[in-house]
């Protein structure tokens, strides 16, 4: 049988690209443990269904494909099942899905360090966890286990180009055509998340015309927080109080708290008092983008247009009285929807609150 080699982590930035290589060259290049990481659920859920499928035939999968999750977890039966043989084949996968290892206590930790210090040239164990690039950076002698024993594989929310041509894709595949700046709009109200994408693309398909347009994704996409606190925020700078307390309704409805909605605005107009000033220095987008850490162009232009159409002055005001309530809304006892209203009606008005 094959050794299997343990390959250097070189961290998140490349540890994706170098797992497909290896992916590519067949189940003999698949190492004896991966851990699966980061925002992006749906990538970490496809990268493992290849890695199962690549290493476990399907007919044989009921004998060599191994899954635990919160439930089924136990370190005695995690051990039993990468130490049993696979079934008339090479190798076998073991799963593990829904399981915080970081939460284990000191017995079923030094267990699991035990199993990976452990495994054989025939297994391949892997773990799906939701666990940030911080998370595995944080010292413990379980992090220095899977840093030593297994190949970390980091899977990040898609950059803007990437996600849009993705979009396109899926689209496509319904029979459905989609610009880049209509699947960018679609990031700006869903979100990046591909597994939060994906029904909305599927709703999409299903209700609209050959080509998808934005009138299209405002009239049927369900709408994510920030979205909406920034469609609120335009409304406020073009000084347009009704709509925007229309807006602030909507999300009362929707059992957003006063203080979260708060702390939502304030972000908003932090970011264009900043927008603002940079804008009047002669920087460029792309200094923007990396200061606010902004990751779709989409959003940086709502956000230059709302700076250009607003008073420097205003946006001060705003920022120091948002910060200003925030801090009474914490410490103080008041009526905090009828308060945030005001702000938004004294700022709609331009009135320095």
């Amino acid at each position: 049988m094959a050794a299997y080699a343990k390959s250097k982590n070189k961290g998140p930035d490349d540890s994706l690209t170098r797992f497909r290589a290896a992916l590519k060259e067949g189940r003999d290049k698949l190492g004896r443990c991966y851990v699966f990481y980061g925002p992006e659920d749906y990538l970490r859920g496809f990268y493992i269904n290849e890695a199962i499928n690549a290493l476990v035939d399907e007919d044989k999968k009921d004998f060599n494909l191994n899954v635990f999750d919160g439930r089924s977890f136990s370190i005695e039966a995690l051990g039993g099942a990468v130490e049993s043989l696979p079934v008339f084949a090479e190798r076998k996968a073991v799963l593990v899905k829904d399981v915080d290892i970081f939460k284990l206590d000191a017995i079923k930790t030094a267990g699991l360090e035990d199993i990976l210090a452990g495994l054989e040239d025939y297994v391949c164990l892997i773990f799906n966890l939701s666990n940030s690039a911080e998370d595995l950076g944080k010292a413990s002698k379980l992090t220095a286990a899977l840093k030593k024993y297994a190949q970390l594989v980091f899977c990040d929310l898609a950059d803007d180009a990437l996600l849009q041509k993705w979009i396109i894709r899926r689209f496509s595949g319904l029979s459905k055509r989609c610009s880049a700046e209509t699947a960018g709009r679609l990031i700006f109200m869903a979100g990046s998340a591909m597994n939060g994408l994906i029904p909305e693309i599927e709703k999409l398909a299903a209700y609209c015309g050959q080509e998808i347009k934005a009138a299209d994704i405002d009239r049927i996409v369900v709408p994510r927080m920030e979205a909406v606190v920034y469609n609120m925020t335009d409304c406020i700078v073009e000084g347009r109080a009704g709509p925007a307390l229309e807006t602030l309704g909507s999300l009362y409805y929707q059992k957003h708290e006063p203080t979260v909605l708060l702390a939502a605005v304030n972000r908003v107009f932090r970011q264009l008092y900043f927008v603002k000033l940079a804008v009047r220095e002669h920087k460029g987008q792309a200094y923007i983008k990396e200061a606010l850490g902004i990751r779709y162009d989409f959003a940086l232009r709502k956000l230059l247009g709302a700076a250009q159409r607003t008073g420097v002055e205003l946006l001060r005001a705003a920022v120091i009285r948002g910060a200003e309530l925030d801090a009474a809304m914490k410490s103080e006892y008041f009526d905090k929807s009828e308060a945030l209203e005001i702000f938004v009606t004294e700022l709609s008005s331009g009135v320095n609150p």
